[in-house]
């Protein structure tokens, strides 16, 4: 960086909306989910422009193992919604892509920031990307690992 530093900007709490989310009851909070999933149209927007989906074939798109049906239903979209989101944990760097480009404005970040937020309080770990020095926990491969799970 050239020339003097500049402070950070007073930045409010990037989980204050998944806190509040966690503060619910169980109950409202499943309501909360179900009514966002049911307007999904299972477009893949999320999924195609995620910068974490780096995938050769992506598991919705293999015929075997069925992971979800075609059917655009509450139970078809949330099992969509929550693999996806638990594939790309660990690596997700929080851009907010998927809910820019969402056409029924799911908040899917806040799902993403949820699962962020488990894992610093699990591994105490900076969001993935802000250390390059750091591999993200759960969001690291090796040329040796079995293709069926990259």
């Amino acid at each position: 960086m050239l020339g003097e530093e500049i402070p950070p900007a007073n930045r409010v709490d990037p989980f204050e909306k998944v806190k509040k989310l966690e503060d619910l009851p169980v109950k409202d909070r499943s309501d909360y989910w179900d009514k966002q999933f049911q307007r999904c149209l299972r477009c893949y927007a999320c999924r195609n422009v995620c910068p974490a989906c780096t995938c050769r074939e992506c598991v919705f798109d293999q015929a075997e193992p069925c992971w979800i049906a075609k059917a655009n239903n509450l139970s078809e979209n949330t099992a969509f919604h929550l693999i996806r989101a638990f594939h790309v944990a660990g690596r997700c760097v929080d851009c907010g892509e998927c809910d820019r480009v969402c056409p029924v404005n799911i908040p899917l970040t806040l799902l993403n920031r949820k699962i962020l937020k488990d894992i610093k309080d699990l591994f105490n770990v900076p969001t993935p990307g802000t250390n390059l020095n750091e591999l993200p926990p759960l969001g690291s491969f090796t040329n040796s690992d079995p293709d069926e799970f990259m």
